[in-house]
């Protein structure tokens, strides 16, 4: 019977010493070979009354999105009455000599797109930064000093690593097609090679370091609203656009949980969408219950918790104000607003908490359990070690600083 298949489910095939393939029932197939850990895939399928076979390639050097996106691609051309061959022929012959623009977007069309939780980033980062310097060479001109040239114009800004990024999923693409590249050193550039900063991650502030850094924080005189939310994403350790999206009505103050949805919609569009792409139920200890009833009080009749600030075309505050707020802070602690989340699963660490716990506090799932409710206990005790550990330092910095006023 037709199943998907999911990287779980590849996993365990390939430490399955007694199963030798796995097919999805919808032409993909996985075949062990001589290499431990990876295995064949092939398209079989019937096509005009005889069957066909096709080697996709190596997993998990090619990933499962891009496999299945292949098989997708050649059951339509099936549909069509056109054999799987006969349309990668014809793409290769279409395709041969054309431009990185060609390709790229070929790439977005296929790769991207399909999968992609927000493909208009992607295509922004292509058109605004990669497309003008080299989208008109063709795609076996394109070298590492091109890299290097647009790599030197974006240095030190947000997203330079995401641009580096969007320059190789073309070359990659192109030799999956079997497109005609020179390049293919492109493919094993990282960020290291150009001292990127990761971006996403930030640093994450010690122990040591947790007490001044809350200090700024609350010295800074940014406003009572930016402080709460802070504390609020340290101590949970949520994303910041999960909080900056959250409507009052996820909230259950009764029961101490926020249930953090799948995805959002604001007047029928799709406006936020979690990492994980499901639901989560976080416990919400007193201190933050109290944290959040406050930042409810300051706009009442708001749906969101955090509202636009002044007019604007979205209901919520700007992603970027917190940032701006506290830049010199994050600048001084080599941080950002990401790295707060994982300076929370740190401190965890510091009070005992399991790695398994930690990692589902952050709501990263492995192993393809996805209940809202999972593990809900551990996860609360883990938020409550946290809430107090952070409201105590909090408490001290306020009392230090009453002494000192008197």
């Amino acid at each position: 019977m037709p199943k998907t298949i999911s990287e779980l489910d590849l996993t365990n095939f390939l430490h399955e010493p007694s199963k030798q393939s796995l097919s999805d029932g919808f032409g993909l197939t996985f075949i062990k070979g001589t290499e431990r850990g990876s295995a064949t895939a092939y398209f079989r399928k019937q096509c005009q009354g005889h069957p066909i076979k096709l080697k996709l390639g190596q997993y998990p050097a090619i990933s499962l999105a891009t496999l299945v996106s292949q098989r997708d691609d050649m059951s339509q051309s099936i549909a069509q009455g056109i054999t799987p061959k006969a349309a990668r022929d014809r793409a290769l012959t279409l395709h041969t000599h054309k431009t990185f623009r060609d390709v790229a977007l070929l790439c977005f069309e296929r790769r991207v797109k399909p999968h992609h939780k927000r493909p208009q980033n992607v295509l922004s980062i292509l058109e605004n930064h990669i497309l003008p310097k080299i989208g008109h060479l063709p795609i076996e001109h394109i070298g590492v000093y091109h890299v290097d040239d647009i790599m030197a114009h974006v240095k030190g800004e947000s997203y330079d690593d995401k641009v580096l990024r969007e320059i190789k999923r073309p070359i990659k693409f192109a030799m999956q097609y079997g497109f005609p590249v020179s390049g293919v050193a492109i493919i094993t550039l990282t960020s290291k090679d150009y001292v990127l900063t990761q971006k996403r991650g930030g640093r994450v502030i010690g122990t040591d370091e947790i007490k001044p850094f809350l200090t700024d924080i609350i010295n800074a005189n940014q406003g009572r609203e930016n402080v709460l939310i802070l504390y609020v994403l340290i101590t949970l350790l949520i994303r910041k656009n999960e909080l900056i999206w959250a409507k009052k009505a996820e909230f259950d103050f009764k029961n101490q949980l926020w249930h953090l949805p799948a995805k959002r919609t604001y007047q029928g569009k799709t406006v936020f969408t979690s990492k994980t792409g499901v639901s989560i139920a976080i416990p919400l200890p007193d201190v933050v219950v109290s944290w959040l009833e406050e930042l409810f009080s300051m706009h009442p009749n708001s749906e969101f918790v955090i509202p636009a600030r002044k007019k604007s075309a979205s209901p919520v505050v700007s992603e970027s104000t917190f940032n701006k707020a506290f830049a010199p802070i994050f600048s001084k602690y080599h941080t950002n607003m990401h790295g707060t989340r994982h300076t929370g699963s740190m401190l965890m660490q510091y009070l005992g908490i399991s790695e398994y716990v930690r990692e589902l506090c952050l709501n990263h799932r492995h192993g393809g359990d996805y209940s809202h409710y999972l593990q809900l206990e551990p996860r609360k005790i883990a938020h409550e070690k946290l809430a107090k550990y952070i409201a105590d330092i909090i408490n001290k910095i306020l009392l230090e600083k009453t002494k000192e006023s008197l």
